[in-house]
């Protein structure tokens, strides 16, 4: 096995964990991963030139999640437990904790992903951090003490 299938072996997975955790739907969780992946394999020799092609991968899997969102019509947010510390964040904040904490994902990867610049990445970063009682993260380092 090589290429974007050695990759999905290692990676898919935590990826489509990372999406359920972020969007709060499995099902998209896994569509948008899949989805990644295949557009992946299409272009592996671009994405394989890349320094980290995972980066490429989250960001495209994000950007798929938001799309497909955006085209169904807003509906009523998944079931989340009282017990979820990320159920009080936007959408846009628990993609950015999730990329950056779990996935360990930078600053600029979280703006490309979200479509926004660096600064706004940044703000929105530390804001739910504290958010979420965590207020000692080196943001502007890309110091990341969670993921792994």
């Amino acid at each position: 096995m090589d290429g974007p299938e050695a990759l999905c072996a290692v990676e898919g997975e935590a990826l489509r964990r990372a999406l359920t955790v972020a969007f709060g739907d499995e099902t998209l969780a896994s569509r948008c991963t899949a989805a990644a992946f295949a557009r992946a394999r299409r272009r592996w020799r671009a994405v394989s030139s890349l320094p980290d092609p995972m980066v490429w991968i989250d960001v495209t899997a994000v950007r798929y999640a938001h799309r497909r969102l955006a085209r169904l019509e807003r509906r009523p947010a998944a079931e989340r437990t009282i017990d979820d510390p990320l159920a009080a964040l936007s959408s846009h904040a628990r993609v950015a904790v999730v990329l950056h904490a779990h996935r360990g994902r930078s600053v600029d990867d979280i703006a490309e992903a979200l479509a926004t610049s660096r600064p706004e990445a940044e703000t929105l970063l530390r804001d739910s951090y504290r958010s979420l009682g965590v207020g000692d993260v080196l943001i502007e380092e890309d110091t990341v003490p969670y993921a792994g």
